[in-house]
């Protein structure tokens, strides 16, 4: 039988490790939610602040220049 001291300190190693891979797991996590967010926000305000209409000329300009047709009959 083991002796009570190794039983305390097995469960403490134990205790110890789930809570530092429970806070890695959670630190992970976080990040991952952190960065989607930040990055939808910086994409929202790209889309609000773009010149759609000056974008879309660019565009048709572009393809008229390559021979193509700018969809409009």
């Amino acid at each position: 039988m083991l002796p009570r001291a190794n039983t305390v300190q097995s469960y403490y190693t134990q205790s110890t490790f789930k809570s530092r891979f429970l806070i890695c797991v959670q630190g992970i996590w976080t990040g991952m939610i952190a960065g989607i967010v930040l990055q939808t926000i910086i994409l929202v305000v790209i889309t609000a602040i773009t010149d759609w209409e000056s974008e879309a000329a660019l565009a048709e300009g572009r393809v008229k220049k390559w021979g193509g047709s700018s969809g409009r009959h």
